[in-house]
């Protein structure tokens, strides 16, 4: 009995490995990679290392390597200016205007790690292909290839929820004209409704809501409760093989350790922390740190993060309170211009909701933006100038130090 199920479930898996043989990658441009053990670099433990091996170091890591130098190397001789070192510094200072690792090899280069991406990954003929995340991990860097590793799982995984949610849009659009309730309502015209307000709002029939309940039960008919339910489990679902899928990802990349020697403070900290005498022992790496000073660092970061994290709040419950005075204000236009046209005020429901989707999208447009720019620290510093003048009232000599 358990030969046939292992017959069975052969067959199967060479049906679908059969199904599938399109989509997946032509081992020949991308042979598969084994597995390889790997340990943070020591040149006290180079015997451990194959240093002849000539990928030793990969692009990307050549390129953290030079950045790692430049982010420390000091370009001043003046010994009594703590925070005369990094490129970025120089860049503040408008020595350089930018400074990016250059690409390998051009687009028409064949033979080149970014012409075999852009020909076999980024092309638009090959979207449907399973994509090369070990070429893009060594071209890109470990966190590209898992943001694109999970973009990947995560649309693989989207294709049946997609397919289910077209069925259940069918099935309203199947059984639009058999609904009881719409049918009910299209056919009320001897039914009148009271005002929606107590002013300016008169009464209207219940058929001028036909087109916006049948426009409702297209996304909201019974098919919609079967799918809600089955979304809840595919939720778990996809949560739970995503850990599997990643965690087989951390083995096969060998990042699945995280070692505190690899994660270097930032080097301005650092110069910072250089006059402070006091010392205190980190009971994780058990190595003697300065003492970071409350009223003088720890006070005024804090409240530059509280504040911060307050002012977005407020912002994001400023916008959902704008969308809602929104709606009301536009729900009462329309009503009062529909007072004399009911198959206006028909329409009027899905011109409101739909405007405000609208402005949700903007605003998370918007959102997104602005915490863009606090990433790349165009809006941090200049938030953070504004509150180390409020609380610690430092001067222009002292922030272009910090800077």
């Amino acid at each position: 009995m358990n030969e046939k199920c292992d017959v069975v479930l052969d067959k199967m898996k060479a049906m679908m490995d059969y199904s599938t043989q399109w989509f997946k990658l032509d081992r020949r441009i991308f042979p598969c990679k084994d597995h390889r053990l790997s340990a943070v670099y020591s040149r006290d433990k180079e015997y451990l290392f194959d240093m002849n091996d000539s990928d030793f170091f990969t692009t990307t890591v050549r390129g953290q390597i030079v950045d790692f130098i430049l982010r420390r190397k000091r370009y001043s001789l003046n010994n009594y200016d703590d925070f005369a070192f990094g490129i970025d510094r120089l860049k503040t200072m408008q020595v350089y205007c930018a400074a990016y690792p250059l690409h390998d090899g051009d687009l028409k280069t064949p033979g080149s790690p970014r012409y075999l991406l852009y020909k076999e990954w980024a092309s638009l003929r090959k979207c449907l292909k399973y994509q090369p995340l070990d070429a893009v991990k060594d071209y890109f860097g470990v966190k590209v290839g898992l943001y694109f590793a999970w973009l990947g799982f995560y649309t693989h995984y989207l294709i049946p929820a997609s397919i289910l949610g077209l069925l259940c849009f069918l099935y309203g659009v199947f059984t639009l004209y058999t609904n009881e309730l719409s049918e009910e309502i299209c056919s009320g015209a001897n039914i009148t409704m009271c005002p929606l307000c107590d002013q300016r709002c008169d009464y209207y029939s219940l058929s001028a809501t036909c087109n916006y309940s049948r426009l409702t039960y297209l996304f909201d008919n019974n098919a919609t409760v079967f799918f809600a339910i089955v979304m809840s489990f595919w939720t778990a679902i996809y949560l739970e093989m995503w850990k599997r899928y990643s965690a087989t990802i951390g083995h096969h990349w060998d990042v699945g350790d995280f070692d505190v020697h690899e994660e270097h403070p930032r080097e301005e900290y650092l110069a910072r922390l250089k006059k402070i005498k006091r010392k205190n022992r980190n009971p994780v790496t058990l190595v003697s740190e300065p003492k970071v000073p409350f009223w003088q660092m720890k006070l005024p970061y804090t409240m530059f993060s509280l504040s911060t994290v307050l002012f977005l709040i407020s912002m994001a419950v400023a916008a959902v309170v704008g969308v809602v005075v929104y709606r009301i204000a536009t729900s009462y236009f329309f009503a009062k211009a529909a007072r004399h046209n009911a198959e206006f005020y028909s329409y009027s429901f899905i011109i409101v909701n739909s405007s405000a989707a609208v402005i949700n999208l903007i605003f998370i447009f918007f959102f997104n933006w602005v915490s863009y720019l606090a990433i790349q620290n165009k809006l941090a510093k200049k938030f953070f100038f504004l509150i180390c003048c409020l609380i610690c009232q430092v001067n222009e000599k002292k922030w272009q130090k910090i800077c």
